[in-house]
């Protein structure tokens, strides 16, 4: 975008002023006192004109998608393929007349300046998909892509795949750039050195292991030096990244070695290396912010060394579970183990804080567990808390299934407090029409009061992937009600339906039927007779090759298809997706 001006006739009475002009400057459009880094802008009327203008290039591009909203357009979704077949990714409605409510006009700012969307480990990517989720990012308010810098497992994806094509369309729209996370061991490679030097690595027991088995020796300071030279080297081959990420190996021990636990927790150790790397990074790199974690066993808030008040730390409430709010007294969990860790980060660090959440976690195997009501009450509790922003997952492959989540994390973001209700009912409307938007609200009602709870330590869910056994079937069997229920209310939607639309709710009907099919199995799973059989059926049914399955079934981290139909065949009630 630039600054020069672009104007839009409504009926040749009614001119639209965007971005900073000659002409915003001379009607008194005092954009710049917008803070230009919050992506702010002021929408006015002087003369019988409109005037867009931003506190940055960006902030006038999100301005205009936002006043497009307020017109009635609905951004629904990143436009990946399927999306062409299955209801469209964006609502435009036909009016014979455009009237803006007044209410409208004034000054907009953006409730966390920081708003990110993460691809994650990206299995379900390809170059189509990450165009559309950058063309759709300032459609929906974010300002920060999120990429992984390298691929530790050969279902993940890296930045360097996509780079040379998605860096001018970042740059087109002014979007910020986030690269790293989990990586240690990509600066300090097995192979590359631990033949000659197995001291470098992580001590754990009486044997020196791999890179991807424990954190690296963090005391040895020839480690550190080829650590840290080897990061610069990756910084000085990618001047574009705003920020960098170095995080740990996902959920690895850290070094044992006695000089290591003389230094403190894995947080104090950790806090030393950031320090280090930030220093290095001044000197050779100050554009580029350093980006930090407090994930699985580093929550704690370090207690002597101070990381630097620059870096950007993710918090990572990691094993939190979704029945209830992470401050709720209920959950001891959530409260001891993440909220009160976070609040005394808040408290007693000067840095940034931005939650690294897992509303569409991969743990959750596909199934529509929809929590627009969770994620407003909780991003309205991080606003007032000083939290920076919300960061979530963006795999195309389960985008459908999690389509109105990631549209209230969208909302939420920009707006800070939103009437569910009403949000819920503007997007129904928009994919079914008004006339079944009210059963459609209905079902996701349903789906989040059922299924968030099955993510609670209570029933088990939260721990069958790992091996688990459910609890408490009562529940359970409840939930597969609740279930039947929203199934049957999208089977009166879908025969009122055509087109797209009807295509949409179909889809979201076989998601439905293989979250049943798969509960089923497991609740089944002791039984070891007739009833496993036939919940075995329904599970190889939903799954069958010719049954659509595009958007609702995430299947590119480990599983095929033809891997989940012999699933609990092979290995019963375990997972790692």
């Amino acid at each position: 975008m630039t600054t020069r001006e672009k104007v839009m006739r409504i009926r040749k009475r009614v001119m639209i002023h965007l971005g900073a002009t000659e002409k915003t400057t001379k009607s008194s459009i005092y954009y710049r006192q917008l803070w230009p880094q919050d992506d702010g802008f002021t929408l006015q009327r002087v003369n019988g004109d409109l005037f867009l203008v931003g506190g940055n290039p960006r902030g006038t591009l999100i301005g205009v998608y936002r006043l497009l909203e307020m017109l009635g357009v609905v951004f629904l979704a990143p436009n990946f393929d399927y999306y062409d077949r299955k209801g469209g990714a964006e609502f435009i409605p036909h009016k014979q007349t455009i009237q803006l409510d007044g209410k409208n006009l004034g000054v907009h700012r953006p409730a966390f300046p920081l708003r990110p969307k993460d691809v994650g480990e990206g299995g379900s990517h390809k170059l189509e998909s990450m165009l559309a989720l950058v063309d759709w990012m300032p459609k929906a308010g974010h300002n920060v892509f999120r990429c992984p810098s390298k691929a530790t497992d050969p279902h993940f994806t890296s930045w360097d795949k996509w780079r040379a094509t998605l860096i001018p369309e970042l740059r087109k729209r002014g979007l910020l750039l986030q690269v790293g996370q989990h990586g240690f061991q990509n600066y300090l490679g097995t192979r590359r050195y631990y033949r000659n030097h197995p001291e470098w690595f992580g001590l754990i027991g009486n044997r020196r292991v791999t890179a991807e088995e424990a954190v690296f020796c963090t005391t040895n300071q020839e480690a550190l030096k080829v650590f840290i030279s080897n990061m610069m080297d990756y910084l000085s081959a990618h001047p574009e990244l705003d920020i960098f990420d170095l995080w740990p190996p996902d959920n690895v021990p850290w070094c044992a070695c006695p000089n290591c636990r003389a230094v403190g927790s894995e947080s104090e150790r950790y806090a030393r290396l950031l320090a280090l790397a930030r220093r290095a990074m001044q000197q050779s790199a100050p554009k580029t912010r350093l980006g930090a974690s407090a994930y699985m066993q580093y929550t704690d808030l370090p207690e002597e060394t101070i990381i630097p008040s620059d870096v950007l730390l993710d918090f990572c409430p990691i094993l939190r579970e979704y029945e209830h709010r992470i401050n709720d007294v209920v959950s001891s969990l959530n409260r001891t183990q993440y909220w009160k860790k976070l609040m005394r980060w808040l408290e007693h660090w000067k840095g940034e804080i931005q939650i690294y959440e897992y509303f569409t976690k991969y743990r959750f195997r596909s199934y529509p567990i929809v929590m627009p009501h969770l994620i407003a009450e909780e991003l309205a509790l991080y606003k007032t808390s000083n939290v920076s922003g919300i960061s979530s997952y963006s795999e195309p492959d389960s985008w459908l299934a999690y389509e109105i989540s990631h549209r209230m994390i969208s909302r939420c973001s920009w707006d800070g407090i939103v009437r569910v209700e009403e949000e819920l009912m503007r997007w129904a409307t928009a994919r079914v029409g008004s006339t079944q938007a009210k059963k459609l609200v209905e079902v996701i009602e349903t789906l989040e009061g059922s299924l968030r709870r099955l993510y609670s330590a209570k029933y088990g869910f939260h721990t069958v992937c790992l091996g688990g056994k459910v609890t408490n079937k009562k529940q359970v069997v409840k939930c597969l009600q609740d279930l039947s229920r929203a199934h049957h209310l999208l089977g009166e939607i879908v025969t009122n339906l055509e087109g797209g639309s009807k295509e949409w709710v179909t889809q979201s009907i076989r998601s439905l039927e293989f979250t049943m099919a798969d509960i089923g199995v497991q609740l089944s799973w002791d039984n070891k007779g007739e009833k496993l059989k036939r919940a075995l059926k329904k599970y190889h049914r939903a799954l069958q090759p010719s049954i659509d399955l595009d958007g609702v079934l995430h299947t590119c981290i480990e599983y095929s298809r033809d891997d989940l139909m012999s699933h609990y065949d092979a290995v019963p009630l375990r997972s790692h997706w």
